[in-house]
C-alpha cells in the first residue's frame, strides 16, 4: 500500500503541530523544517484521501467478518488479513463479503508507485527552485496550493519564500512549467480523483 511503501514518515497532522511549535518558539530550525513540512503535507493532501478510503473499506470488511465469525481475522485468496489486537485464528472470508473484498483489491491495484515518485520529485524541484511566494503560487497547481494553505505550518513559508517580487523571470518559470507539464497534469488528475474518495 502507498502509506507502507512510499509515505514512511510522520503523518501531516503531527508535522503540522511541529510547525506550530516552531512558529510559536521562532526556532532557527524553522527555515529548514518549513520546506520539509510543506513537501510532506502536499504529498498527504494528494494521497491520504485514497489511503483513508482503502483503510475504511478493509475495516468495514473486517467488522462484517467479525460479526459472523467472532474474529476479524480472515484469509482470502491465500492471503491472511489480521488485526494487531486480535490473535485469534484466521478463517476463510465469508462468501457474502467476497464482492466487497474484490472491490478493495481492485482499489489497491489502482496504486501507481511511479506516480507517487513523479509527483514527489516535481514538488521537491519546485520547493528548491522557488525563492518567493509569488513563484510558489505559479509553480504549484492552484487546487493543491489551496489545500496546503489550510495547514497551520503555512505561516512558516514566508521564511523560505518571502512575499516580494519574483527573482526569476516569468519566461523562465513558464519554461519550467512546460518542461514539467505531465507532472502538473498528474497532480490535477489525482486531486480530481480525490473528490470520489472524499464525497
Amino acid at each position: 500500500m502507498i502509506h507502507e511503501n512510499i509515505l514512511q514518515r510522520q503523518p501531516a497532522h503531527a508535522i503540522d503541530q511541529l510547525g506550530s511549535v516552531l512558529l510559536d518558539k521562532k526556532e532557527k530550525q524553522s527555515y529548514f523544517f518549513s520546506k520539509k513540512i510543506m513537501h510532506t503535507c502536499m504529498l498527504d493532501a494528494l494521497f491520504l484521501p485514497r489511503i483513508n478510503y482503502q483503510t475504511s473499506l478493509l475495516n468495514s470488511i473486517k467488522a462484517a467478518h467479525k460479526a459472523k465469525n467472532i474474529s476479524a481475522n480472515f484469509v482470502y485468496k491465500g492471503k491472511s488479513y489480521t488485526s494487531l489486537n486480535d490473535s485469534s485464528i484466521s478463517k476463510q472470508l465469508d462468501k457474502t463479503l467476497h464482492s466487497e473484498m474484490d472491490e478493495y483489491l481492485a482499489e489497491l491495484k489502482r496504486e501507481n508507485k511511479a506516480e507517487v515518485t513523479k509527483v514527489s520529485n516535481y514538488l521537491t524541484s519546485v520547493l528548491s527552485r522557488a525563492t518567493t511566494q509569488k513563484e510558489l503560487d505559479i509553480l504549484i497547481p492552484e487546487m493543491l496550493l489551496k489545500k496546503i494553505k489550510e495547514f497551520k505550518f503555512y505561516a512558516l513559508t514566508h521564511l523560505c519564500y518571502p512575499d516580494q517580487d519574483m527573482d526569476d523571470s516569468e519566461k523562465n518559470l513558464n519554461a519550467f512549467i512546460e518542461k514539467n507539464h505531465s507532472s502538473i497534469l498528474l497532480i490535477k488528475k489525482i486531486l480530481t480523483e480525490n473528490l470520489f474518495y472524499t464525497s
